[in-house]
């Protein structure tokens, strides 16, 4: 078991910096290097703007991944592009960014 899977509810910073390092792994495989900082800033704002849950915070930092991904998709690809299927396949990201932890 990795440290990320260990975490409890308790350590909310850790838990979140867990999936954000999971998070900037798959967009930098989207994105490349240069485009880390742009994916940091996203996740952090996507996270800003939710409401945060009374529990299972996990689920909501892969939440807000999942959130701050699709934006940074439609940003790149564009709207028509990140909706279609056979697109989303092409990129590879969402196989990423589920086994990126």
């Amino acid at each position: 078991m990795s440290t990320c899977d260990e975490l409890n509810s308790k350590n909310l910073e850790a838990q979140a910096d867990c999936e954000m390092a999971a998070f900037l792994k798959a967009a930098t495989e989207l994105l490349g290097a240069s485009g880390r900082h742009r994916a940091a800033d996203t996740w952090r704002q996507t996270m800003e703007s939710l409401d945060w849950p009374e529990e299972d915070y996990r689920k909501f930092f892969r939440f807000v991944s999942i959130l701050a991904i699709s934006q940074l998709v439609e940003c790149r690809f564009g709207k028509r592009a990140a909706s279609k299927r056979g697109n989303r396949d092409r990129t590879g990201w969402l196989p990423i960014l589920q086994t990126a932890h």
